[in-house]
């Protein structure tokens, strides 16, 4: 009797087991898939891969992060071009190391980042001043009798301040090359090419700024800007030479230096600056190679050169020279024009 009571005890034991409830099961079970969704989303986590990358560059494969990485690079670019000291951009990066929690204003900054930093336009005048000051010290030791063109103290200088020049022109103007419209009218007996009557134009490419940067800046500055009108009244056979009468009130300047580079010389078809000092009131276009008539040691002078700063730059403005080349009234000897009919006026010189 008692194995029998023992037998139904085992066999009612195994029954209970297997009725068990089924929900408990289900229970665990998903627990145990919670257990583990939350181990594996903190280990591969947005956050615990950008703190793993590095900081020194922007990276991740996302449309943000790829624009800014490519606005970074553009600068870095055109500063390691020109030799420029622009604001640094790395602090783009650090907006990428950041806790989960603040992950919304990370995605802000960034956006806010992605535009150039305003101190790279709000320092272009504390950039001109210093560069002012530099032009003025050298213009005082040139006053001193000094020869610019072998002086060391000056020859210091001058890269100095030309470096200047280019970090204020490009802060301004935008990066290089710079080209100028200069609108003309000719006098009742030359016509324009391709019968355009007495209205046409020339197209101007200012020098490169890496080898003259004072002389693109000294046109655009004191050209360009106060214009009010102009004429060429010079023909003499190797330059057709222009005056330049700025706005009222303003006077006319000269160079602290006769900047030149044998890089940029006097060639056909070239654009310089007249006098020595060279200045704002006077240029001219070499109607043949000048580079020995107007280059370093030229005009009287032992060591200077005429300041050189564009070019014609196109063919059209090329056929435009050759008819003004037939301009009339030209004294014999320096080819200068005193009858005012006879003028190639200069009606506007523009930016393009």
């Amino acid at each position: 009797m008692r194995s029998i009571r023992g037998s139904l005890s085992n066999g009612q034991r195994k029954a209970s087991l297997k009725e068990a409830p089924f929900w408990p099961k289900v229970f665990i079970v998903l627990a145990m898939t919670l257990f583990i969704s939350v181990i594996v989303l903190v280990i591969y986590s947005p956050v615990s891969v950008i703190k793993g990358s590095d900081t020194n560059g922007i990276r991740g494969s996302g449309v943000v992060q790829s624009m800014v990485n490519s606005k970074i690079n553009k600068a870095s670019s055109l500063a390691s071009h020109h030799g420029l000291d622009l604001p640094e951009t790395s602090g783009h990066s650090d907006h990428f190391v950041a806790s989960h929690e603040d992950k919304q204003d990370q995605v802000v900054d960034i956006a806010v980042n992605t535009t150039p930093p305003l101190s790279v336009v709000d320092r272009n005048e504390a950039v001109e001043k210093e560069m002012l000051r530099g032009i003025e010290a050298i213009r005082t030791m040139k006053g001193q009798k000094r020869v610019i063109e072998t002086d060391p103290e000056a020859q210091a200088k001058i890269p100095d301040v030309q470096q200047l020049i280019r970090t204020f022109l490009i802060n301004k103007y935008g990066p290089p090359p710079y080209k100028v419209r200069m609108d003309i009218t000719l006098p009742t007996y030359l016509e324009a090419p391709h019968g355009g009557g007495q209205k046409a134009q020339l197209l101007i490419e200012m020098a490169p700024i890496e080898h003259v940067p004072y002389a693109v800046y000294f046109f655009l500055e004191h050209v360009v800007t106060g214009f009010r009108k102009g004429a060429f009244h010079r023909n003499a056979g190797h330059v057709l030479q222009a005056m330049i009468h700025r706005s009222e009130g303003l006077r006319h300047s000269n160079f602290a230096w006769q900047e030149y580079s044998p890089a940029f010389p006097h060639k056909k078809y070239t654009l310089g600056y007249a006098g020595r000092p060279s200045g704002s009131s006077a240029i001219y276009i070499s109607t043949i190679d000048n580079t020995r008539n107007h280059g370093p040691a030229s005009q009287g002078s032992k060591s200077e050169a005429d300041v050189c700063w564009g070019r014609l730059a196109d063919p059209a403005s090329e056929a435009v020279v050759m008819v003004m080349q037939k301009q009339k009234g030209g004294s014999k000897g320096s080819g200068f024009i005193t009858d005012s009919s006879n003028f190639v006026s200069i009606d506007a010189i523009t930016i393009e």
